[in-house]
């Protein structure tokens, strides 16, 4: 239950371009549930695309021609209501207003989500690919910057949807390689960022509905769900949310150099310290200022700070180099 306000993101922002655009919010919003139809109905059993074509490997990612789950994406959501809007106007400039009524919405229906699927779909999920890569070789800046710069994009990332991919690559490169994520750990401490961002809004303000608002927020952010307090509070206001993002980055720079490391999938936020206990025979960063690895309760007090080194990329490319 908790995932059904961020599942319908994109339906949300379908409607509202859709409604300030003029157009009509039922012919509207049909298109978007089409656009979500196989989250809805999990045609995809359990796989997040449909392969049409296979494509071509960059950077050991496969790039395929496929049908995607698009329910998060706030790109594809945004064309396609462009996209609806713009086909609306040209099938009204020709069509008969004597037929008008009956078949000019089906249509525009038809062409939308054919382009959605076929088109904008796999043109945003090949940049987002691209996007995915770039982040790595964000990651692999040394000295922890890398770590530092990825924490503070992540937000950002996940206002665009952009996080999904990037985040399911972290989860099987550390999964598969049995080595102790940095970048995995970089995803989850933002959310402290945007807690403290939006508990500062929410103390100083004099504001009460703004004050409920916020205390409605930073719950859910100090669990790992940022969307409420960053959509309420502090995107609103611009320079909570910059900010926010800027201490990200410190805290992962730190927690880079300290050689914090995730050995599990977690949730996000507190309930993400499970994740830092070690697991005996994985490779895992290296600590920059004591030369070793952290153990448990060194890898959690550092956490609490935030993030993991880069080092981790540059260091264990393999595990036999890692310090055991």
């Amino acid at each position: 239950m908790g995932d059904v306000g961020i599942s319908f993101m994109a339906f949300g922002l379908f409607l509202t371009i859709s409604k300030y655009l003029k157009e009509d919010i039922i012919s509207a919003s049909f298109v978007a549930l089409l656009m979500m139809f196989p989250t809805l109905y999990g045609i995809f059993s359990g796989q997040r695309e449909w392969i049409i074509a296979k494509g071509f490997t960059l950077d050991g990612q496969e790039i395929n021609y496929s049908i995607g789950l698009y329910q998060n994406s706030l790109f594809v959501a945004a064309a396609g209501a462009i996209l609806f809007h713009v086909t609306n106007k040209w099938v009204k400039s020709w069509m008969p207003g004597l037929v008008d009524i009956i078949f000019r919405m089906a249509i525009v229906v038809v062409i939308t989500t054919i382009g959605i699927f076929f088109i904008i779909g796999p043109v945003v999920t090949f940049f987002q690919a691209i996007l995915s890569i770039i982040i790595r070789f964000i990651g692999n800046i040394p000295y922890g910057f890398g770590i530092g710069i990825f924490a503070m994009l992540w937000q950002p990332l996940v206002l665009t949807g952009a996080h999904v991919p990037v985040a399911l690559i972290l989860q099987n490169d550390f999964q598969n390689t049995h080595i102790a994520s940095a970048l995995y750990f970089a995803l989850t401490m933002p959310s402290f960022g945007q807690f403290g961002a939006g508990l500062g809004v929410t103390c100083i303000t004099k504001d009460a509905n703004v004050r409920r608002t916020g205390i409605g927020g930073v719950v859910p952010a100090f669990l790992g769900i940022t969307e409420p307090i960053i959509y309420s509070i502090n995107l609103v206001r611009v320079k909570p949310f910059i900010w926010a993002c800027v201490a990200s980055f410190f805290g992962g720079w730190f927690a880079g150099l300290s050689g914090v490391g995730y050995y599990t999938i977690s949730g996000l936020g507190i309930v993400s310290i499970p994740a830092l206990i070690t697991t005996p025979g994985w490779g895992a960063p290296t600590n920059i200022f004591t030369n070793q690895i952290n153990n448990t309760t060194w890898n959690s007090i550092i956490t609490n700070t935030r993030h993991s080194p880069n080092l981790s990329l540059i260091h264990i490319s393999e595990p036999t180099r890692l310090r055991r």
